[in-house]
């Protein structure tokens, strides 16, 4: 299920008793993270995993309030910590620069400041 699908679910006014969410969104995880936490919750904890060659991210929210960082939005306040899923997102932006054309200078910054951002946290 995609995260806007999961946020509009979430938003209904009936499920305002829940405590704790174990989600697994297809996409637009830091969206999905900043709406749960907007929503009232804290991530206690995030796992990367692949699976025939398909990555998936669960995230566990409770109860709570906490401050993030943008970096912890978009790629998760536990998931920075996790070398398997930092080098993945360093690989995925490799591959998505072998695709931009060379004049997309634009881009081909933006995306290797993403990669300089990510190696900071590599064997931390």
């Amino acid at each position: 299920m995609g995260a806007s699908t999961i946020i509009d679910i979430l938003n209904n006014p009936y499920l305002k008793s829940i405590n704790k969410l174990i989600i697994q969104s297809n996409n637009d995880y830091e969206e999905l993270r900043r709406s749960v936490v907007e929503l009232g919750f804290i991530i206690i904890d995030e796992e990367f995993l692949i699976d025939n060659n398909k990555a998936y991210i669960n995230i566990i929210f409770e109860k709570g309030n906490k401050d993030y960082t943008d970096e912890e939005y978009k790629y998760g306040p536990i998931l920075v910590n996790d070398n398997q899923y930092i080098e993945y997102m360093i690989n995925h932006y490799n591959s998505v620069l072998s695709y931009v054309p060379s004049d997309k200078i634009d881009v081909i910054n933006d995306i290797n400041k993403e990669i300089e951002m990510l190696n900071k946290y590599v064997s931390r």
